[in-house]
């Protein structure tokens, strides 16, 4: 009884797409699936997605998305908060849609928050200062200056920005 119901889903699994159930040989000679054509829409959704995932609860404009000038892909700019983040959107050679900021939003209370977590094991930290702005536009290895203030002590301590994905690193 068990093997019967396990041959009827195999059989209903492999019925969909036989290739998927036979051999390497058999796969291999199949067609290869193109992804649909890449397009400003598209290009857009992804970039708002993105974005969203990055940062979260931050206010987001309407991206606007042209044709990068290779002609591989569309360069989108969307706004968050104050600020305008640009992106790459392209297909890569695996037929994966990726969008990749050409500089991350970087959430200054993110900032703040990172600066005193790493200094926590100290005591207290006082007041954390990393400007004015709620987002700044920071490359890969660009750092944002904050200065934290505890009592009369001052001192002034950088956040370093580690990648694309807006990962942080403090660096007293």
């Amino acid at each position: 009884m068990v093997s019967r119901r396990f041959a009827a889903l195999v059989a209903l699994a492999c019925g969909v797409g036989v290739a998927g159930c036979g051999s390497a040989s058999t796969a291999s000679t199949s067609a290869a699936i193109t992804p649909p054509p890449l397009d400003a829409g598209a290009a857009a959704a992804l970039v708002t997605e993105r974005q969203h995932a990055a940062t979260p609860g931050l206010h987001l404009g309407a991206p606007a998305c042209v044709p990068a000038t290779d002609g591989a892909g569309f360069v989108c700019s969307i706004g968050v908060e104050d600020v305008t983040v640009s992106w790459n959107v392209a297909v890569t050679s695996a037929g994966e849609t990726q969008a990749t900021p050409v500089a991350p939003a970087i959430e200054v209370a993110r900032a703040v928050a990172a600066v005193r977590q790493e200094f926590a094991s100290e005591g207290p930290v006082g007041s954390v200062d990393c400007g004015a702005p709620r987002v700044v536009i920071l490359p890969v290895d660009e750092e944002l200056t904050c200065t934290i203030v505890d009592g009369q002590r001052r001192r002034t301590v950088h956040v370093v920005v580690l990648d694309r994905d807006g990962s942080l690193r403090v660096v007293p």
